[in-house]
């Protein structure tokens, strides 16, 4: 990949800790970690209550979540914060694994109508890649040489969000399975401890790509407002206005999550909407994910427009410049409660996930597993799915 090509993508995804530097010395739009810290702690935190509420509290499952509650939630950012700091070749890869930029893939994104394969997506993005609308961006793709076939590094481009959370629920349903294996076994309870660690460490990182789904700048080109000459809006909308909302904020996201069950609605196809893909997998869920979450967009980007925006910007002698809004700290009545709906619908993505990758690993039990292993840093796991 091209040297610049790289970098851009590389501060897509959390480039607001030196906002400055990178409008000014690169002029690139960037896509910024969604829900900041506090985001995806929270869903994280929440996903695990909603298990216990809706199992209640002897079950094999969620009281082994609830004691692990914070280092989920610690692991959540990990994708974010410990492998970033990583070497380059972790670092370029780790970069699309965070979002999909839908309009490369469909005009209307629905999840019957999304691809089950990167295969699929290549040749979606080549004949999205038509379009005049996306011709500028598609040509970055390998070089800086517009007109390039399409190829499979187009996916640096487009994103591959919804690939990293099938990854991983898998990964964390065989770790689950191999736990039952080992109990119906009878075999030694260390042995049973690395793969309840193991499968601690797969929910709290899964914990972190649902989350990032459920933040609608995730699944569009137009992922930090850059379009619309309303720049800067994700990085307000996921952590600015976020940080300023009360303690309060955990109990109402839970509460409409427990209410409303926000999730179940996605997973069933409309109408006599069909689709290859199994809809109790996780790609299809995440698919899901992606296609309410866009919908979302135009209202997120509405709200800003219409009651933050002072001023707006676009560019200044060649300088992407960011628009000028309302403090955060003033503004959050206005984004609180779409807030806490994308909170919700991640947190209870989430739980559903969670719950269906250790119903098909056997239902194991996890409450006799007592475990002090705190992954504080846990190595990259790689984009095994990219080579397909």
């Amino acid at each position: 990949m091209h040297a610049s090509r790289q970098l851009l993508v590389l501060l897509r995804f959390r480039s607001h800790v030196f906002p400055a530097l990178v409008v000014l010395a690169f002029n690139w739009s960037t896509q910024l970690f969604a829900w900041g810290e506090r985001g995806h702690d929270l869903i994280t935190r929440v996903a695990v209550r909603t298990l216990h509420e809706r199992l209640g509290p002897n079950n094999a499952l969620s009281p082994a979540l609830v004691a692990k509650e914070h280092q989920l939630g610690h692991l959540s950012n990990v994708p974010d914060i410990v492998w970033r700091g990583m070497d380059e070749a972790v670092r370029s890869q780790n970069a699309p694994t965070h979002f999909v930029d839908t309009e490369f893939l469909s005009n209307k994104p629905l999840p019957a109508s999304l691809p089950a394969t990167i295969s699929e997506a290549v040749k979606m993005a080549g004949e999205q890649c038509a379009s005049a609308a996306n011709r500028d961006h598609c040509a970055m793709q390998d070089t800086d040489s517009p007109g390039t076939a399409i190829t499979p590094k187009i996916m640096d481009k487009v994103g591959t969000a919804p690939w990293r959370i099938d990854q991983l629920a898998r990964g964390l349903e065989n770790h689950w399975a191999r736990l039952k294996k080992l109990q119906d076994g009878k075999a030694d309870a260390r042995l049973q401890q690395t793969e309840f660690d193991e499968a601690i460490k797969f929910a709290g990182l899964l914990s972190h790509f649902v989350g990032d789904l459920a933040q609608p700048l995730h699944t569009s080109k137009n992922y930090d407002g850059w379009d619309s000459g309303q720049g800067g809006v994700h990085a307000y909308f996921e952590t600015d206005v976020v940080n300023e909302l009360p303690l309060a904020l955990d109990q109402e996201v839970l509460d409409v999550v427990l209410r409303q069950r926000p999730f179940d609605r996605l997973t069933k196809p409309a109408g006599k909407a069909t689709t290859a893909m199994d809809t109790t997998l996780p790609l299809y869920r995440a698919w899901s994910l992606v296609a309410d979450s866009f919908s979302q967009l135009s209202l997120i980007l509405d709200l800003d427009r219409r009651n933050l925006i002072s001023k707006s910007q676009r560019t200044k002698e060649g300088l992407k410049l960011p628009a000028k809004r309302k403090p955060a700290a003033t503004s959050t009545k206005v984004f609180q409660s779409t807030i806490t709906q994308r909170l919700a619908t991640g947190a209870d993505a989430l739980a559903n996930i969670w719950l269906t990758a250790w119903q098909n690993a056997g239902k194991p039990d996890l409450t006799p597993i007592n475990s002090f292993t705190y992954f504080h840093a846990p190595e990259f796991l790689p984009a095994e799915y990219i080579a397909n």
